[in-house]
């Protein structure tokens, strides 16, 4: 009589066999059958869009009004710069955007390790290539906006974000990570033969270790599903909570109760919001949430510095306290 097992027995825990600096194979036996697609392809995921890091979002080239321009004494153009700048990766120690810069002058190869930094921004590639300045005349002069972000942001998004007219925004690539490789194989678990070895390859930017990236993506995959073990409070066949609206602050049943007072007054500092978003708030005397819910998404849209990325923070921000902004009439 064969006994069938009831069990799914836990993996081993992973081996590293790291090779360059900044890359890694991480072995992970004795996994369920299946569970080496399963998991090598949750991680390769996380790896690639869910880890922070460092990009440049906007370039301002002194002389340089547009991407499709040309610098005199400089062999590259603009746009060719602008690619070579995206290459440079970076490591912030800060969560609000940097403001680093190049000065250099005469016949010479210009480079990441010309770029000056403040104390918050390290240069993690010194030696990448930016332009070649072909004339002892030659002269450029450029300041970069540094961000931390996650994932990929196009240009277009960030476009969207008031901003001086002669900065180009660049497409920013802020994850870590350059390339995750993993494959499945069988292995021999007792007697069974259809157990998995996952290998998972990382190749990082040198911001972070390969290490590093695993274990970020192992705890963000933990956290997501530990979430997942409570259902909250509420029973799903309760009624559900009424969503308040700015206009009037009130629910539709009419009346205001005391949670939704203090929800209302609660101030933009304690939303959780980026500094960024709330110095545009304040700048806009827009202090507590009923400031802000007694807006319409346009009006808010006309204040400096807030635009269709600091709008969508703001909206999920009030809509975590069942708030959402006035509508247009």
């Amino acid at each position: 009589m064969i006994i069938m097992e009831d069990t799914i027995l836990l993996p081993k825990h992973p081996v590293i066999s790291e090779g360059a600096e900044n890359e890694a194979t991480f072995t992970i036996e004795g996994l369920h059958p299946g569970y080496g697609i399963t998991l090598g392809n949750a991680l390769k995921r996380v790896l690639h869009s869910s880890l922070p890091g460092a990009a440049i979002t906007g370039v301002m080239i002194e002389k340089v009004n547009h991407e499709f321009s040309t610098l005199e004494g400089v062999l590259e153009d603009v746009l060719t710069i602008l690619l070579n700048l995206k290459q440079v990766r970076f490591r912030m120690f800060s969560n609000n955007p940097e403001t680093v810069s190049i000065h250099v002058s005469g016949e010479r190869k210009l480079t990441a390790k010309d770029i000056k930094c403040s104390s918050n921004v390290e240069v993690v590639n010194p030696d990448s290539h930016i332009a070649t300045l072909t004339e002892s005349s030659s002269t450029f002069v450029a300041e970069l906006t540094i961000e931390r972000g996650v994932g990929y942001v196009s240009r277009d998004v960030l476009r969207h974000e008031k901003v001086q007219a002669s900065v180009m925004t660049l497409d920013a690539i802020f994850t870590p990570v350059r390339k995750v490789r993993y494959e499945v194989e069988h292995m021999r678990v007792g007697t069974a033969t259809n157990y998995d070895r996952l290998r998972l390859s990382i190749q990082t930017d040198k911001s972070i270790t390969p290490k590093e990236a695993f274990l970020s993506a192992v705890g963000i995959l933990k956290d997501q599903l530990k979430q997942l073990e409570s259902f909250g409070e509420v029973d799903i066949f309760e009624q559900q909570p009424e969503v308040v609206s700015g206009e009037g602050f009130t629910k539709e049943g009419g009346s205001k109760d005391t949670e939704e007072i203090d929800a209302m007054q609660t101030r933009v500092e304690d939303l959780k919001l980026s500094s960024r978003t709330v110095n545009a708030l304040t700048k806009a005397n827009i202090y507590t949430v009923e400031n802000i819910v007694g807006k319409t998404a346009d009006e808010l849209l006309d204040h400096e510095g807030i635009g269709e990325k600091a709008l969508t923070e703001i909206q999920r921000a009030i809509g975590n306290l069942g708030i959402i902004l006035k509508q247009e009439e």
